[in-house]
């Protein structure tokens, strides 16, 4: 594990951070049980299908050569917890904002185009606020990805800012 750092993001960085870390609490497994194929005699098309017994979720292994797998998923805890508390304050913004422009009465009625406009470039203004947030990164070694290959590049791409190589 890498020190403590601060990152400078804007409200939309934090909040799509908060949206991909559920993705290294691993994967799920299915086991097919029965798979049938079926031949349609006009046409010989087969169509086959599988019946799923089972899906269970399997976490990933984190470390290197087997060791420090916890302190890795005690980081990615600290991390969702962060970036959840940068979730809550926006939705704390929101709705105030919410409250604000609808006079106390908590909805804004979408066909309220101009009230609407109001709202959104806002919300716009609210996302593109800058923070720091103060976190651990983890090291690129500890994510394991030889044995991790269900650990997509795409998640690995959005997670790059909290990822020390």
């Amino acid at each position: 594990m890498s020190n403590t750092t601060v990152l400078n993001l804007t409200v939309r960085e934090a909040l799509g951070l908060n949206n991909v870390l559920p993705a290294l609490n691993g994967y799920i497994e299915s086991t097919t049980v029965k798979t049938t194929t079926v031949e349609d005699p006009k046409t010989g098309q087969k169509t086959t299908t599988s019946e799923t017994a089972q899906a269970k979720p399997v976490p990933y292994k984190f470390g290197v050569d087997g060791k420090g797998g916890g302190v890795v998923r005690y980081t990615i805890g600290e991390l969702i917890d962060a970036f959840g508390r940068e979730e809550k304050a926006f939705k704390k913004e929101q709705d105030s904002l919410i409250l604000q422009l609808s006079e106390g009465i908590g909805t804004i009625d979408d066909k309220n185009t101009a009230l609407m406009g109001q709202f959104n470039a806002e919300i716009q203004k609210l996302l593109d606020h800058e923070i720091e947030v103060k976190v651990s990164k983890i090291k690129l070694d500890d994510l394991n990805l030889d044995n991790n290959p269900d650990l997509s590049p795409s998640v690995l791409g959005a997670l790059m800012p909290l990822i020390a190589k």
